[in-house]
C-alpha cells in the first residue's frame, strides 16, 4: 500500500519516531509502528520497515525502538503509562476531566479525523488494525467549526 504526499521540500533532517505498541496486530503478534516524514514524495510502510531494520541492524532486540533523549539528556522509552499521562495532564490544563482521556484518546482522535477528511472506511479499518467494524464506535461528529 502506497500513499500519494503533496509534493513538498524534504525537512533538513528526516524525522522518524517508531512506537512499540501495546496492542497486537490481527494475527496477535506484537506490532511496532513507524511514524515517519520521508525526504521522497512516496511513504511506503514496507520500506520503512526495511529503513528501520537497517538503522537497528546489530543493536540487541531487548533495546526499545520508541527511545527519546528526555530532560537530563539520558535516553528515556516511550511507554503506553508515559503517554497517558501527558494525555492526561494536557487535559487537566484546559480544565477537561482527566479521568475521562488515555491511550485511546489518540485512536478516537485518528479516527474522527479520517472519517471527517472522507477516507474510505476500509482504509480506516486497516490503517488502525481493526478486525471488525468496532472502529465505527470510536468516530466522533464534531461541530469544530474548523474542518480538516
Amino acid at each position: 500500500m502506497t500513499a500519494r504526499l503533496p509534493r513538498t521540500p524534504p525537512p533538513r533532517r528526516p524525522s522518524r519516531s517508531a512506537c512499540a505498541a501495546q496492542n497486537t496486530n490481527l494475527c496477535g503478534a506484537p506490532t511496532v509502528r513507524l511514524l515517519s516524514r520521508p525526504g521522497h514524495r512516496y511513504l511506503c510502510p514496507v520500506l520503512d520497515a526495511l529503513l528501520l531494520l537497517r538503522a537497528r541492524q546489530g543493536l540487541p532486540a531487548e533495546i526499545p525502538t520508541a527511545v527519546f533523549r528526555g530532560d537530563h539528556g539520558k535516553p528515556e522509552c516511550v511507554t503506553a503509562e508515559r503517554v497517558a499521562t501527558t494525555i492526561q495532564n494536557a487535559a487537566r490544563l484546559v480544565g477537561e476531566d482527566p479521568s475521562r482521556y488515555g491511550t485511546h484518546s489518540l485512536r478516537a482522535g485518528g479516527v474522527t479525523n479520517m472519517y471527517r477528511a472522507g477516507i474510505d472506511t476500509l482504509t480506516i479499518q486497516f490503517h488502525g488494525r481493526w478486525a471488525s467494524d468496532a472502529f465505527k464506535l470510536y468516530t466522533r461528529l464534531c461541530s469544530d467549526p474548523y474542518p480538516p
